[in-house]
């Protein structure tokens, strides 16, 4: 019996806005990156126990049981791991039994699961790990288009 084990390599391909572009705004982190993001989310940045960036709504309430944001969170990096070696970790909390796909990311190898809704990229220096995912309550709206926007336009300064 023949075992064969095959990696599949996917580009990433450009999610549709479903909401006006119109004003799009720029985010720029002093750790070296920047994205775009729609005008109907605020970027909260959070540096206790680590860096995260959290893009919500602006209309979002405490009380709402509707919370949806993509986080964008970032780590120190062991160089030697790629993003797929990653994911893979123990280290993730990712279910190996989902399929994951590789791409890239201004230039950068990066790995993705969940249908784009969670990416795994390394700085160029490999320093730091990027993870951006799109999370929601129950009743939340998923941040499909609005993921899309962030992740096209995520450059790294070089």
């Amino acid at each position: 019996m023949i075992t064969l084990k095959v990696e599949v390599t996917y580009r990433y391909q450009a999610f549709k806005p479903a909401r006006t572009t119109a004003l799009i705004k720029t985010y720029k982190s002093e750790l070296g990156f920047s994205f775009k993001y729609p005008p109907h989310l605020s970027v909260v940045a959070e540096y206790e126990g680590g860096y995260r960036l959290y893009l919500v709504a602006n209309d979002l309430k405490p009380e709402d049981n509707t919370f949806s944001a993509i986080i964008i969170s970032v780590a120190n990096n062991n160089p030697t791991l790629t993003p797929k070696e990653w994911l893979n970790s123990s280290m993730s909390g990712y279910n190996k039994s989902n399929p994951y796909y590789r791409t890239e990311i201004d230039g950068e190898p990066a790995t993705y699961t969940d249908g784009g809704m969670w990416f795994v990229v390394n700085t160029p220096d490999n320093k730091k790990r990027l993870s951006i995912a799109s999370l929601r309550a129950k009743n939340g709206e998923l941040l499909f288009s609005e993921m899309g926007i962030l992740m096209e336009s995520l450059t790294f300064d070089q």
